[in-house]
């Protein structure tokens, strides 16, 4: 029986493919004979009829090109074109750029899809784009579009016969963009084996790509890179035999292919491939590798392996056969094809439950697109649709199983144009095409999209009005965009798409050559120009955003108050990053928690669309965490981002044992590297520039911050006073000598990098000097001397084994204050490393690997180094609109929720007082702290008011969260890799709620998390300048009534008086039960003792207007622990 069966399932495998084209055209209607010669509106022909009759041969025009004669005006030099694409290169490797720059893409439809999907194609090297569409005017205008930020593209009009034109041209790539999916299915028949073709199609909230690339062989899999590792000789011979020293041992099989690496003198290390015939496990920790060495002869120079990818052969279906697998209900057939034909060739779905699986809900989508392709097909009137009673009969049709609830969601958002979807899925239209082009990374057969989740009610059903309502709603926000960068550039164009008229961009950078493949902003004519500023003026050339603002500036603390009047107006803000720095992020979370703002934040990496990022150190480690970080920060919903990152993450710490004491991998040397080039070139240059604005105060902070601090000032001074002092002939003699003491101070022995590394500290110095003219320092001598005195006695003058006498320093100080008058001042400019910079990558390459060398660890390629070194990460255009397609989508549901976090703020009455407080606030007990602080409370709908008799100190507005759960829910974490088809979602993580538990604290049981905060406004008073009147008193009678409810509450206060910290320290000791430490805030901090107790507050912070987060360091007077309270909101208005 056993054989019985096993010979049926191999019949039917034998079968299998025209059963499912049987079976897919037994799907009634579907197909229907001539569906290609039907005309929407037969007094029309319409885009789709064009095209059927182009297939049949009808000729049109000629092949023209757009702006050839502009274009050829703005060719980039090969230098330029190179260093654009150049992060392409490190995704995609020198041979897929190869055959990226040598390929031409030819597109069906011109749309605003395709617009999406060419713009891409041109900024990640493709060599020419051609399009064809009926109406050669819309055409047209949309390549001009285009070419308004990529003056350089090759793209072209086809006016001639398209079957004629495919059939004589050869493509790379064909795309048929938005349209009907039948259309699609008959061209694909045509061409299946002959070319490349990309469908990629949008309604509504939903998306569909299908791919077809005939018998496709990938030769890089993954974006994943294996670790180097060392190695040694044992045999040579036609079959050669390696030692490898690793800690992932399992990682080596059989028929693998590794990279080996030799050390060549004088020159960067050379790459060689061979196969692995045999692996022995010699030992604990180590392994011998046969490798096949007949063809290509092993050196005798080894110094690493590694494990690459082995090419990969797909087999792609018709676009009809394909579709037939997927609408077919049949399982038992389902199951078989899994386990016989061994498909390999993933499928994406992106859909509203957090399982990523292709269920019967997203086949359903499937469904309705074809159902929408059919009814289009009935010569209907433009304006008529068909009721969705019908729509569902048509989809039920094509797929039996259709789920009632996706149709409707479908046919409701099919007339809708949501900005997201269509940069979503032209993204990953455009990231297939590639992937085609180059063989690298597995392509999909099969990418469905549906999104109907953002605007769906508690239910999952959506309405059409309230569809209307949140993109309103949407359109009316303010935004904050930190970072106009890759992420930062889309998130502007998306912005502008949705309508948004208020937007304000903060960013200090310019416009690099390397940024152009992927920032969509930017084209070659603005190197070298500030990215807002360009940014904003580029992005008004295509929407009308008059409104934008810019500040060509880092956006830190100090940005606050820009703000302060425009959300205490009432502007509904949200805030965005789109930096790849921790102190930027950081600067934004706080923003956000002070004002109780929701911030979007996502990243890239490569092929990597990544929800979080997580720096340990300034110099970035990406970190891809799923499950417990978040994308879309909401105020009380979601956890904040610097919570999201944990302790460890901050950490500046974490690499200081390996960086500086002894390193145990190459990422440890290439820290190094970049600490030693920071410190030489960036730290030190700024420790003389403040030295020179005022010697006096910079000598006086170095002696007080003691010994290390001093010898630092006065040996950095010292070093670069003499380049400077020098005579202009001889700079260059004397930068020379500083940088080979600089090599005998941190490698001190011979090297084959010497010379190259001594070349490259002397460019960067010179590059960093930079003459500011005549501009004279002044300074008191007297003041000067007598510190330096101080200093030199208490210190000394051995430093880092050199002696520097005082009487050298001096006098190189008189000599630089004297020609600062005369002659010429100059500076050293702080340096970072860039990539195109040959004198720091060399920097970063010979010091990583000199370091490598000296602790036995294998080192590597300078591309791989600089890359790290950087943080360089690879990076093409479509990942980045996967990202903020992602990101984005998820602000539609904010206004969905607003009333249901409204209500969750409100605290409602009860018969004992008010519900959601804790029983202490509800009685009627006079609480007298002592003489001097007497605790009264004002309570209205949404906050309490703490107040010292009737002087408000601080105010709270507590929020239910026992509705996390449900809200939570709302929105979404996203990780995605293109590179092997793997989408990731969650729910996002809620904030962590602390409740307070401690039956002396009369907010016991209160819960609270940081998103809460003690909210203190004083008004700009100085204690000398009140009247006797509005002076501090202590009041001498409390207020008989406790709790005073009602909108007539602000009234009896009286806010205009200052706060003393007492007050402040009192009243939260007395409500929680703590001992108040101090108070730290930016820049600062107070510790609470008798000194200071009845001083204003105002005074104390310093702090004269806008906001400051103040936070509390406390204990907990039982247990004598460090106890986490809510932060202050400070505000001086």
């Amino acid at each position: 029986m056993f054989y019985f069966n096993v010979f049926n399932l191999v019949f039917i495998i034998t079968n299998l493919n025209s059963s499912c084209i049987n079976i897919f055209r037994n799907n009634k209607g579907i197909f229907p004979d001539g569906f290609l010669n039907f005309k929407r509106n037969p007094e029309k022909k319409d885009n789709l009829s064009q095209l059927n009759d182009v297939c049949n041969g009808n000729n049109l025009e000629g092949l023209e090109s757009t702006d050839s004669d502009n274009k050829s005006k703005n060719l980039e030099n090969s230098t330029v074109k190179n260093n654009k694409i150049s992060r392409v290169e490190l995704l995609f490797g020198s041979a897929g750029l190869k055959r990226l720059n040598s390929s031409n893409v030819f597109v069906i439809g011109a749309n605003e899809l395709s617009s999406k999907i060419i713009t891409h194609l041109i900024r990640s090297g493709v060599s020419s784009v051609t399009v064809w569409d009926e109406n050669k005017s819309l055409t047209r205008a949309i390549l001009k579009e285009i070419l308004i930020l990529n003056p350089d593209a090759n793209v072209k009009i086809l006016h001639t016969d398209l079957l004629e034109h495919l059939s004589n041209y050869k493509y790379s790539a064909v795309i048929i963009s938005n349209q009907p999916i039948l259309t699609a299915i008959k061209f694909n028949k045509l061409f299946h084996k002959k070319i490349n073709i990309v469908y990629a199609s949008v309604s509504g909230c939903a998306g569909i790509v299908l791919n077809d690339f005939g018998d496709h062989k990938v030769h890089v899999t993954s974006d994943e890179t294996y670790e180097e590792d060392s190695a040694r000789i044992l045999q040579l011979g036609e079959q050669s035999c390696l030692e490898v020293d690793s800690s992932k041992l399992s990682q080596y099989s059989k028929n693998d292919i590794i990279e080996v690496r030799y050390k060549e003198h004088g020159s960067e290390n050379k790459l060689s491939q061979f196969k692995i015939l045999n692996v022995d496990k010699s030992s604990e920790g180590s392994l011998k590798l046969w490798i096949d060495t007949r063809n290509d002869k092993l050196r005798d120079t080894v110094v690493s392996v590694r494990k690459v990818d082995k090419p990969e052969k797909l087999h792609f279906n018709t676009f009809e056969s394909l579709i037939n697998s997927v609408l077919t209900v049949n399982k038992f057939l389902n199951f078989v094809k899994r386990i016989f034909t061994h498909e390999s060739i993933e499928k994406l779905v992106i859909g509203p439950d957090n399982n990523s699986s292709l269920n019967s809900k997203l086949v359903t989508v499937l469904a309705s697109f074809i159902a929408l392709s059919k009814t289009n097909s009935y010569n209907l009137p433009p304006e008529s649709h068909l009721d969705l009673e019908n729509f569902y009969a048509v989809t039920k049709q094509v797929y039996s199983e259709s789920d009632y609830k996706v149709v409707s969601n479908f046919n409701c958002l099919k007339d809708f144009k949501i900005p997201s979807i269509i940069s979503l899925i032209g993204g990953l239209a455009a990231q297939e095409c590639i992937k085609a082009i180059t063989h690298t990374f597995k392509p999909s057969d099969l990418i469905l999209v549906d999104r109907s989740d953002i605007f769906s009610d508690e239910s999952g059903q959506v309405d059409a009005e309230n569809v209307r309502k949140s993109m309103s709603q949407v359109s009316k926000m303010s935004f904050l965009v930190v970072g106009s960068g890759a992420l930062g550039c889309d998130y502007l164009k998306l912005l502008a798409e949705m309508g948004v008229s208020d937007v304000t961009l903060f960013d200090n950078d310019t416009v690099d050559v390397s940024n152009l493949s992927r920032q969509a902003l930017f084209t070659i004519n603005d190197i070298g120009k500030p990215k807002a500023q360009v940014a904003v003026r580029n992005l008004n050339l295509l929407h009308n955003t008059s409104g934008y603002k810019y500040y060509n500036r880092i956006f830190t603390e100090d940005s606050f108050e820009l703000f302060d009047r425009h959300i205490s107006e009432g502007n509904n803000y949200v805030a965005i990053s789109a930096v790849d720095n921790i102190e930027g992020r950081v600067a934004l979370d706080n923003f956000c928690l002070l004002n109780n703002l929701p911030m979007i934040e996502s990243g890239i990496h490569g092929m990597k669309c990544i929800i979080l990022r997580l720096p340990y150190t300034q110099y970035y480690i990406e970190i891809y965490i799923v499950s417990s970080s978040t994308s879309f920060m909401v105020p009380y919903i979601t956890e904040s981002f610097s919570s999201s990152m944990g302790d460890e993450a901050v950490s500046s710490d974490r690499y200081s044992c390996s960086v500086k004491g002894i390193p145990s991998n190459i990422d440890d040397c290439v820290f190094y590297s970049i600490e030693l080039f920071s410190w030489i070139f960036n730290t030190q240059h700024m420790i003389l520039n403040n030295f020179v604005k005022d010697p006096v105060k910079a000598l006086e902070q170095a002696v007080k911050s003691g010994k290390n601090n001093f010898h630092n000032l006065i040996q950095i001074v010292y070093e670069n006073l003499e380049i400077i002092n020098s005579d202009e002939k001889k700079k260059e003699y004397v930068v020379n000598q500083w940088a080979k003491m600089k090599y005998d101070k941190y490698v001190g022995h011979e090297s084959e990098y010497k010379n190259k590394l001594i070349s490259a500290l002397v460019n960067l110095k010179l590059k960093a000097l930079k003459n500011v003219g005549i501009q004279p320092v002044n300074m008191d001598y007297d003041k000067f001397n007598l510190i330096l005195n101080h200093g030199y006695k208490e210190f000394g003058d051995h430093m880092s084994g050199n002696k520097f006498r005082k009487e050298d320093f001096q006098r190189l100080v008189d000599v630089f204050v004297c020609n600062s008058r005369k002659n010429t001042n100059y500076e050293f400019n702080p340096l970072v490393i860039e990539e195109d910079c040959n004198d720091s990558t060399d920097f970063v390459y010979f010091v990583s690997n000199l370091r490598a060398r000296k602790f036995n660890i294998p080192e590597a390629s300078k591309t791989n180094l600089v890359r790290k070194a950087k943080n360089i990460v690879p990076a093409v255009s479509t990942s980045v609109s996967i990202a903020s397609s992602l990101s984005l989508m998820e602000l539609y549901k904010l206004p969905i929720i607003k009333s249901t976090i409204v209500s969750s703020r409100c605290m409602k009455e009860d018969r004992n007082g008010l519900s959601g407080l804790p029983t202490s606030l509800k009685n009627g007990n006079e609480l007298v702290i002592n003489d001097n602080v007497k605790l009264n409370l004002f309570v209205n709908k949404s906050e309490i008011n703490f107040c010292n008799g009737d002087k408000t100190i601080f105010t709270l507005r507590p929020f239910n969260y026992s509705k996390l759960d449900y809200l939570c829910g709302f929105f979404k974490n996203h990780f995605f890799n293109s590179a092997t088809m793997k989408y990731v979602t969650n729910t996002c993580e809620p904030p962590k709620v602390f409740t307070i538990d401690n039956k002396n604290s009369i907010l016991n049981g209160l819960s609270l998390s940081y998103w809460d905060q003690f909210i203190i406004r004083e008004h700009r008073v100085h204690a000398d300048g009140l009247t006797k009147s509005s002076q501090h008193t202590v009041p001498y009678k409390f207020n008989s009534r406790n709790i005073i409810n009602g909108p007539n509450t602000y009234c009896k206060l009286r806010p205009k008086e200052l706060i003393y910290l007492y007050e402040l320290v009192d009243l939260l000791e007395f409500i929680f039960d703590i001992k108040v430490d101090g108070l730290t805030f930016k820049n600062g901090y107070l510790i609470v003792g008798e000194h200071n107790r009845f001083k204003p507050l105002q005074d104390l912070l310093n702090h004269r207007s806008g906001q400051l987060f103040l936070h509390i360091i406390a204990r907990d007077n039982k247990s004598n622990k460090v106890i986490e309270l809510p932060d202050i909101k400070y505000s001086i208005i």
